[in-house]
This record gives C-alpha cells, sequence and structure tokens, in this order.
C-alpha cells in the first residue's frame, strides 16, 4: 500500500504543477484576448487549433494520443470561454 500511497502524492505534485500552468496560460489568455479586441479578430481560430492538434500529435505517444486530444480540446473550449467572458 506504501507503494499506492507515493504514485498518490507523485500524481498529486503534478496535478499542482497543472493547476498553476494552467492559471499562467489562462492570465496569457487574457492578454491574447486583449489583443485581439484591439485589432477585431475573432476568438475563434481554427488555423490555430489545427497547428496545436497537429503539434501535439507529433510530440505525444501515440497511446496517449486520444487523452492528449481530449484533454487539449477541453483546454482550448475553456480558454474561449474565458475570453468570451472577458469583453
Amino acid at each position: 500500500m506504501k507503494n499506492l500511497e507515493n504514485l498518490r502524492a507523485e500524481v498529486d505534485s503534478i496535478d499542482e504543477e497543472l493547476n498553476k500552468l494552467f492559471i499562467k496560460r489562462l492570465e496569457v489568455v487574457s492578454h491574447i484576448r486583449e489583443e485581439k479586441k484591439l485589432n477585431k479578430i475573432d476568438i475563434l481560430d481554427k488555423n490555430r487549433e489545427d497547428k496545436i492538434f497537429s503539434k501535439l500529435k507529433s510530440e505525444t505517444p501515440e497511446e496517449y494520443f486520444k487523452y492528449s486530444k481530449d484533454l487539449f480540446q477541453n483546454i482550448l473550449r475553456i480558454s474561449k470561454e474565458f475570453q468570451g467572458d472577458l469583453k
């Protein structure tokens, strides 16, 4: 059981880092929204999203890609929602 506790502690640590990075990402997204607003650019940039997923596919082991893609689809959905809320 000790091994399970150690592994869970490691996951907890990773989760803390993920949350810090996600908050940092949202802070940057708020600046992106301001730039888009100033330049009258739509929130959705399909070309940018295609590039993100293409890069993700090339950097992710095949057995994890489905899950990484799902994660990033949610991150992008949240980012667009967040940008819309900043109006």
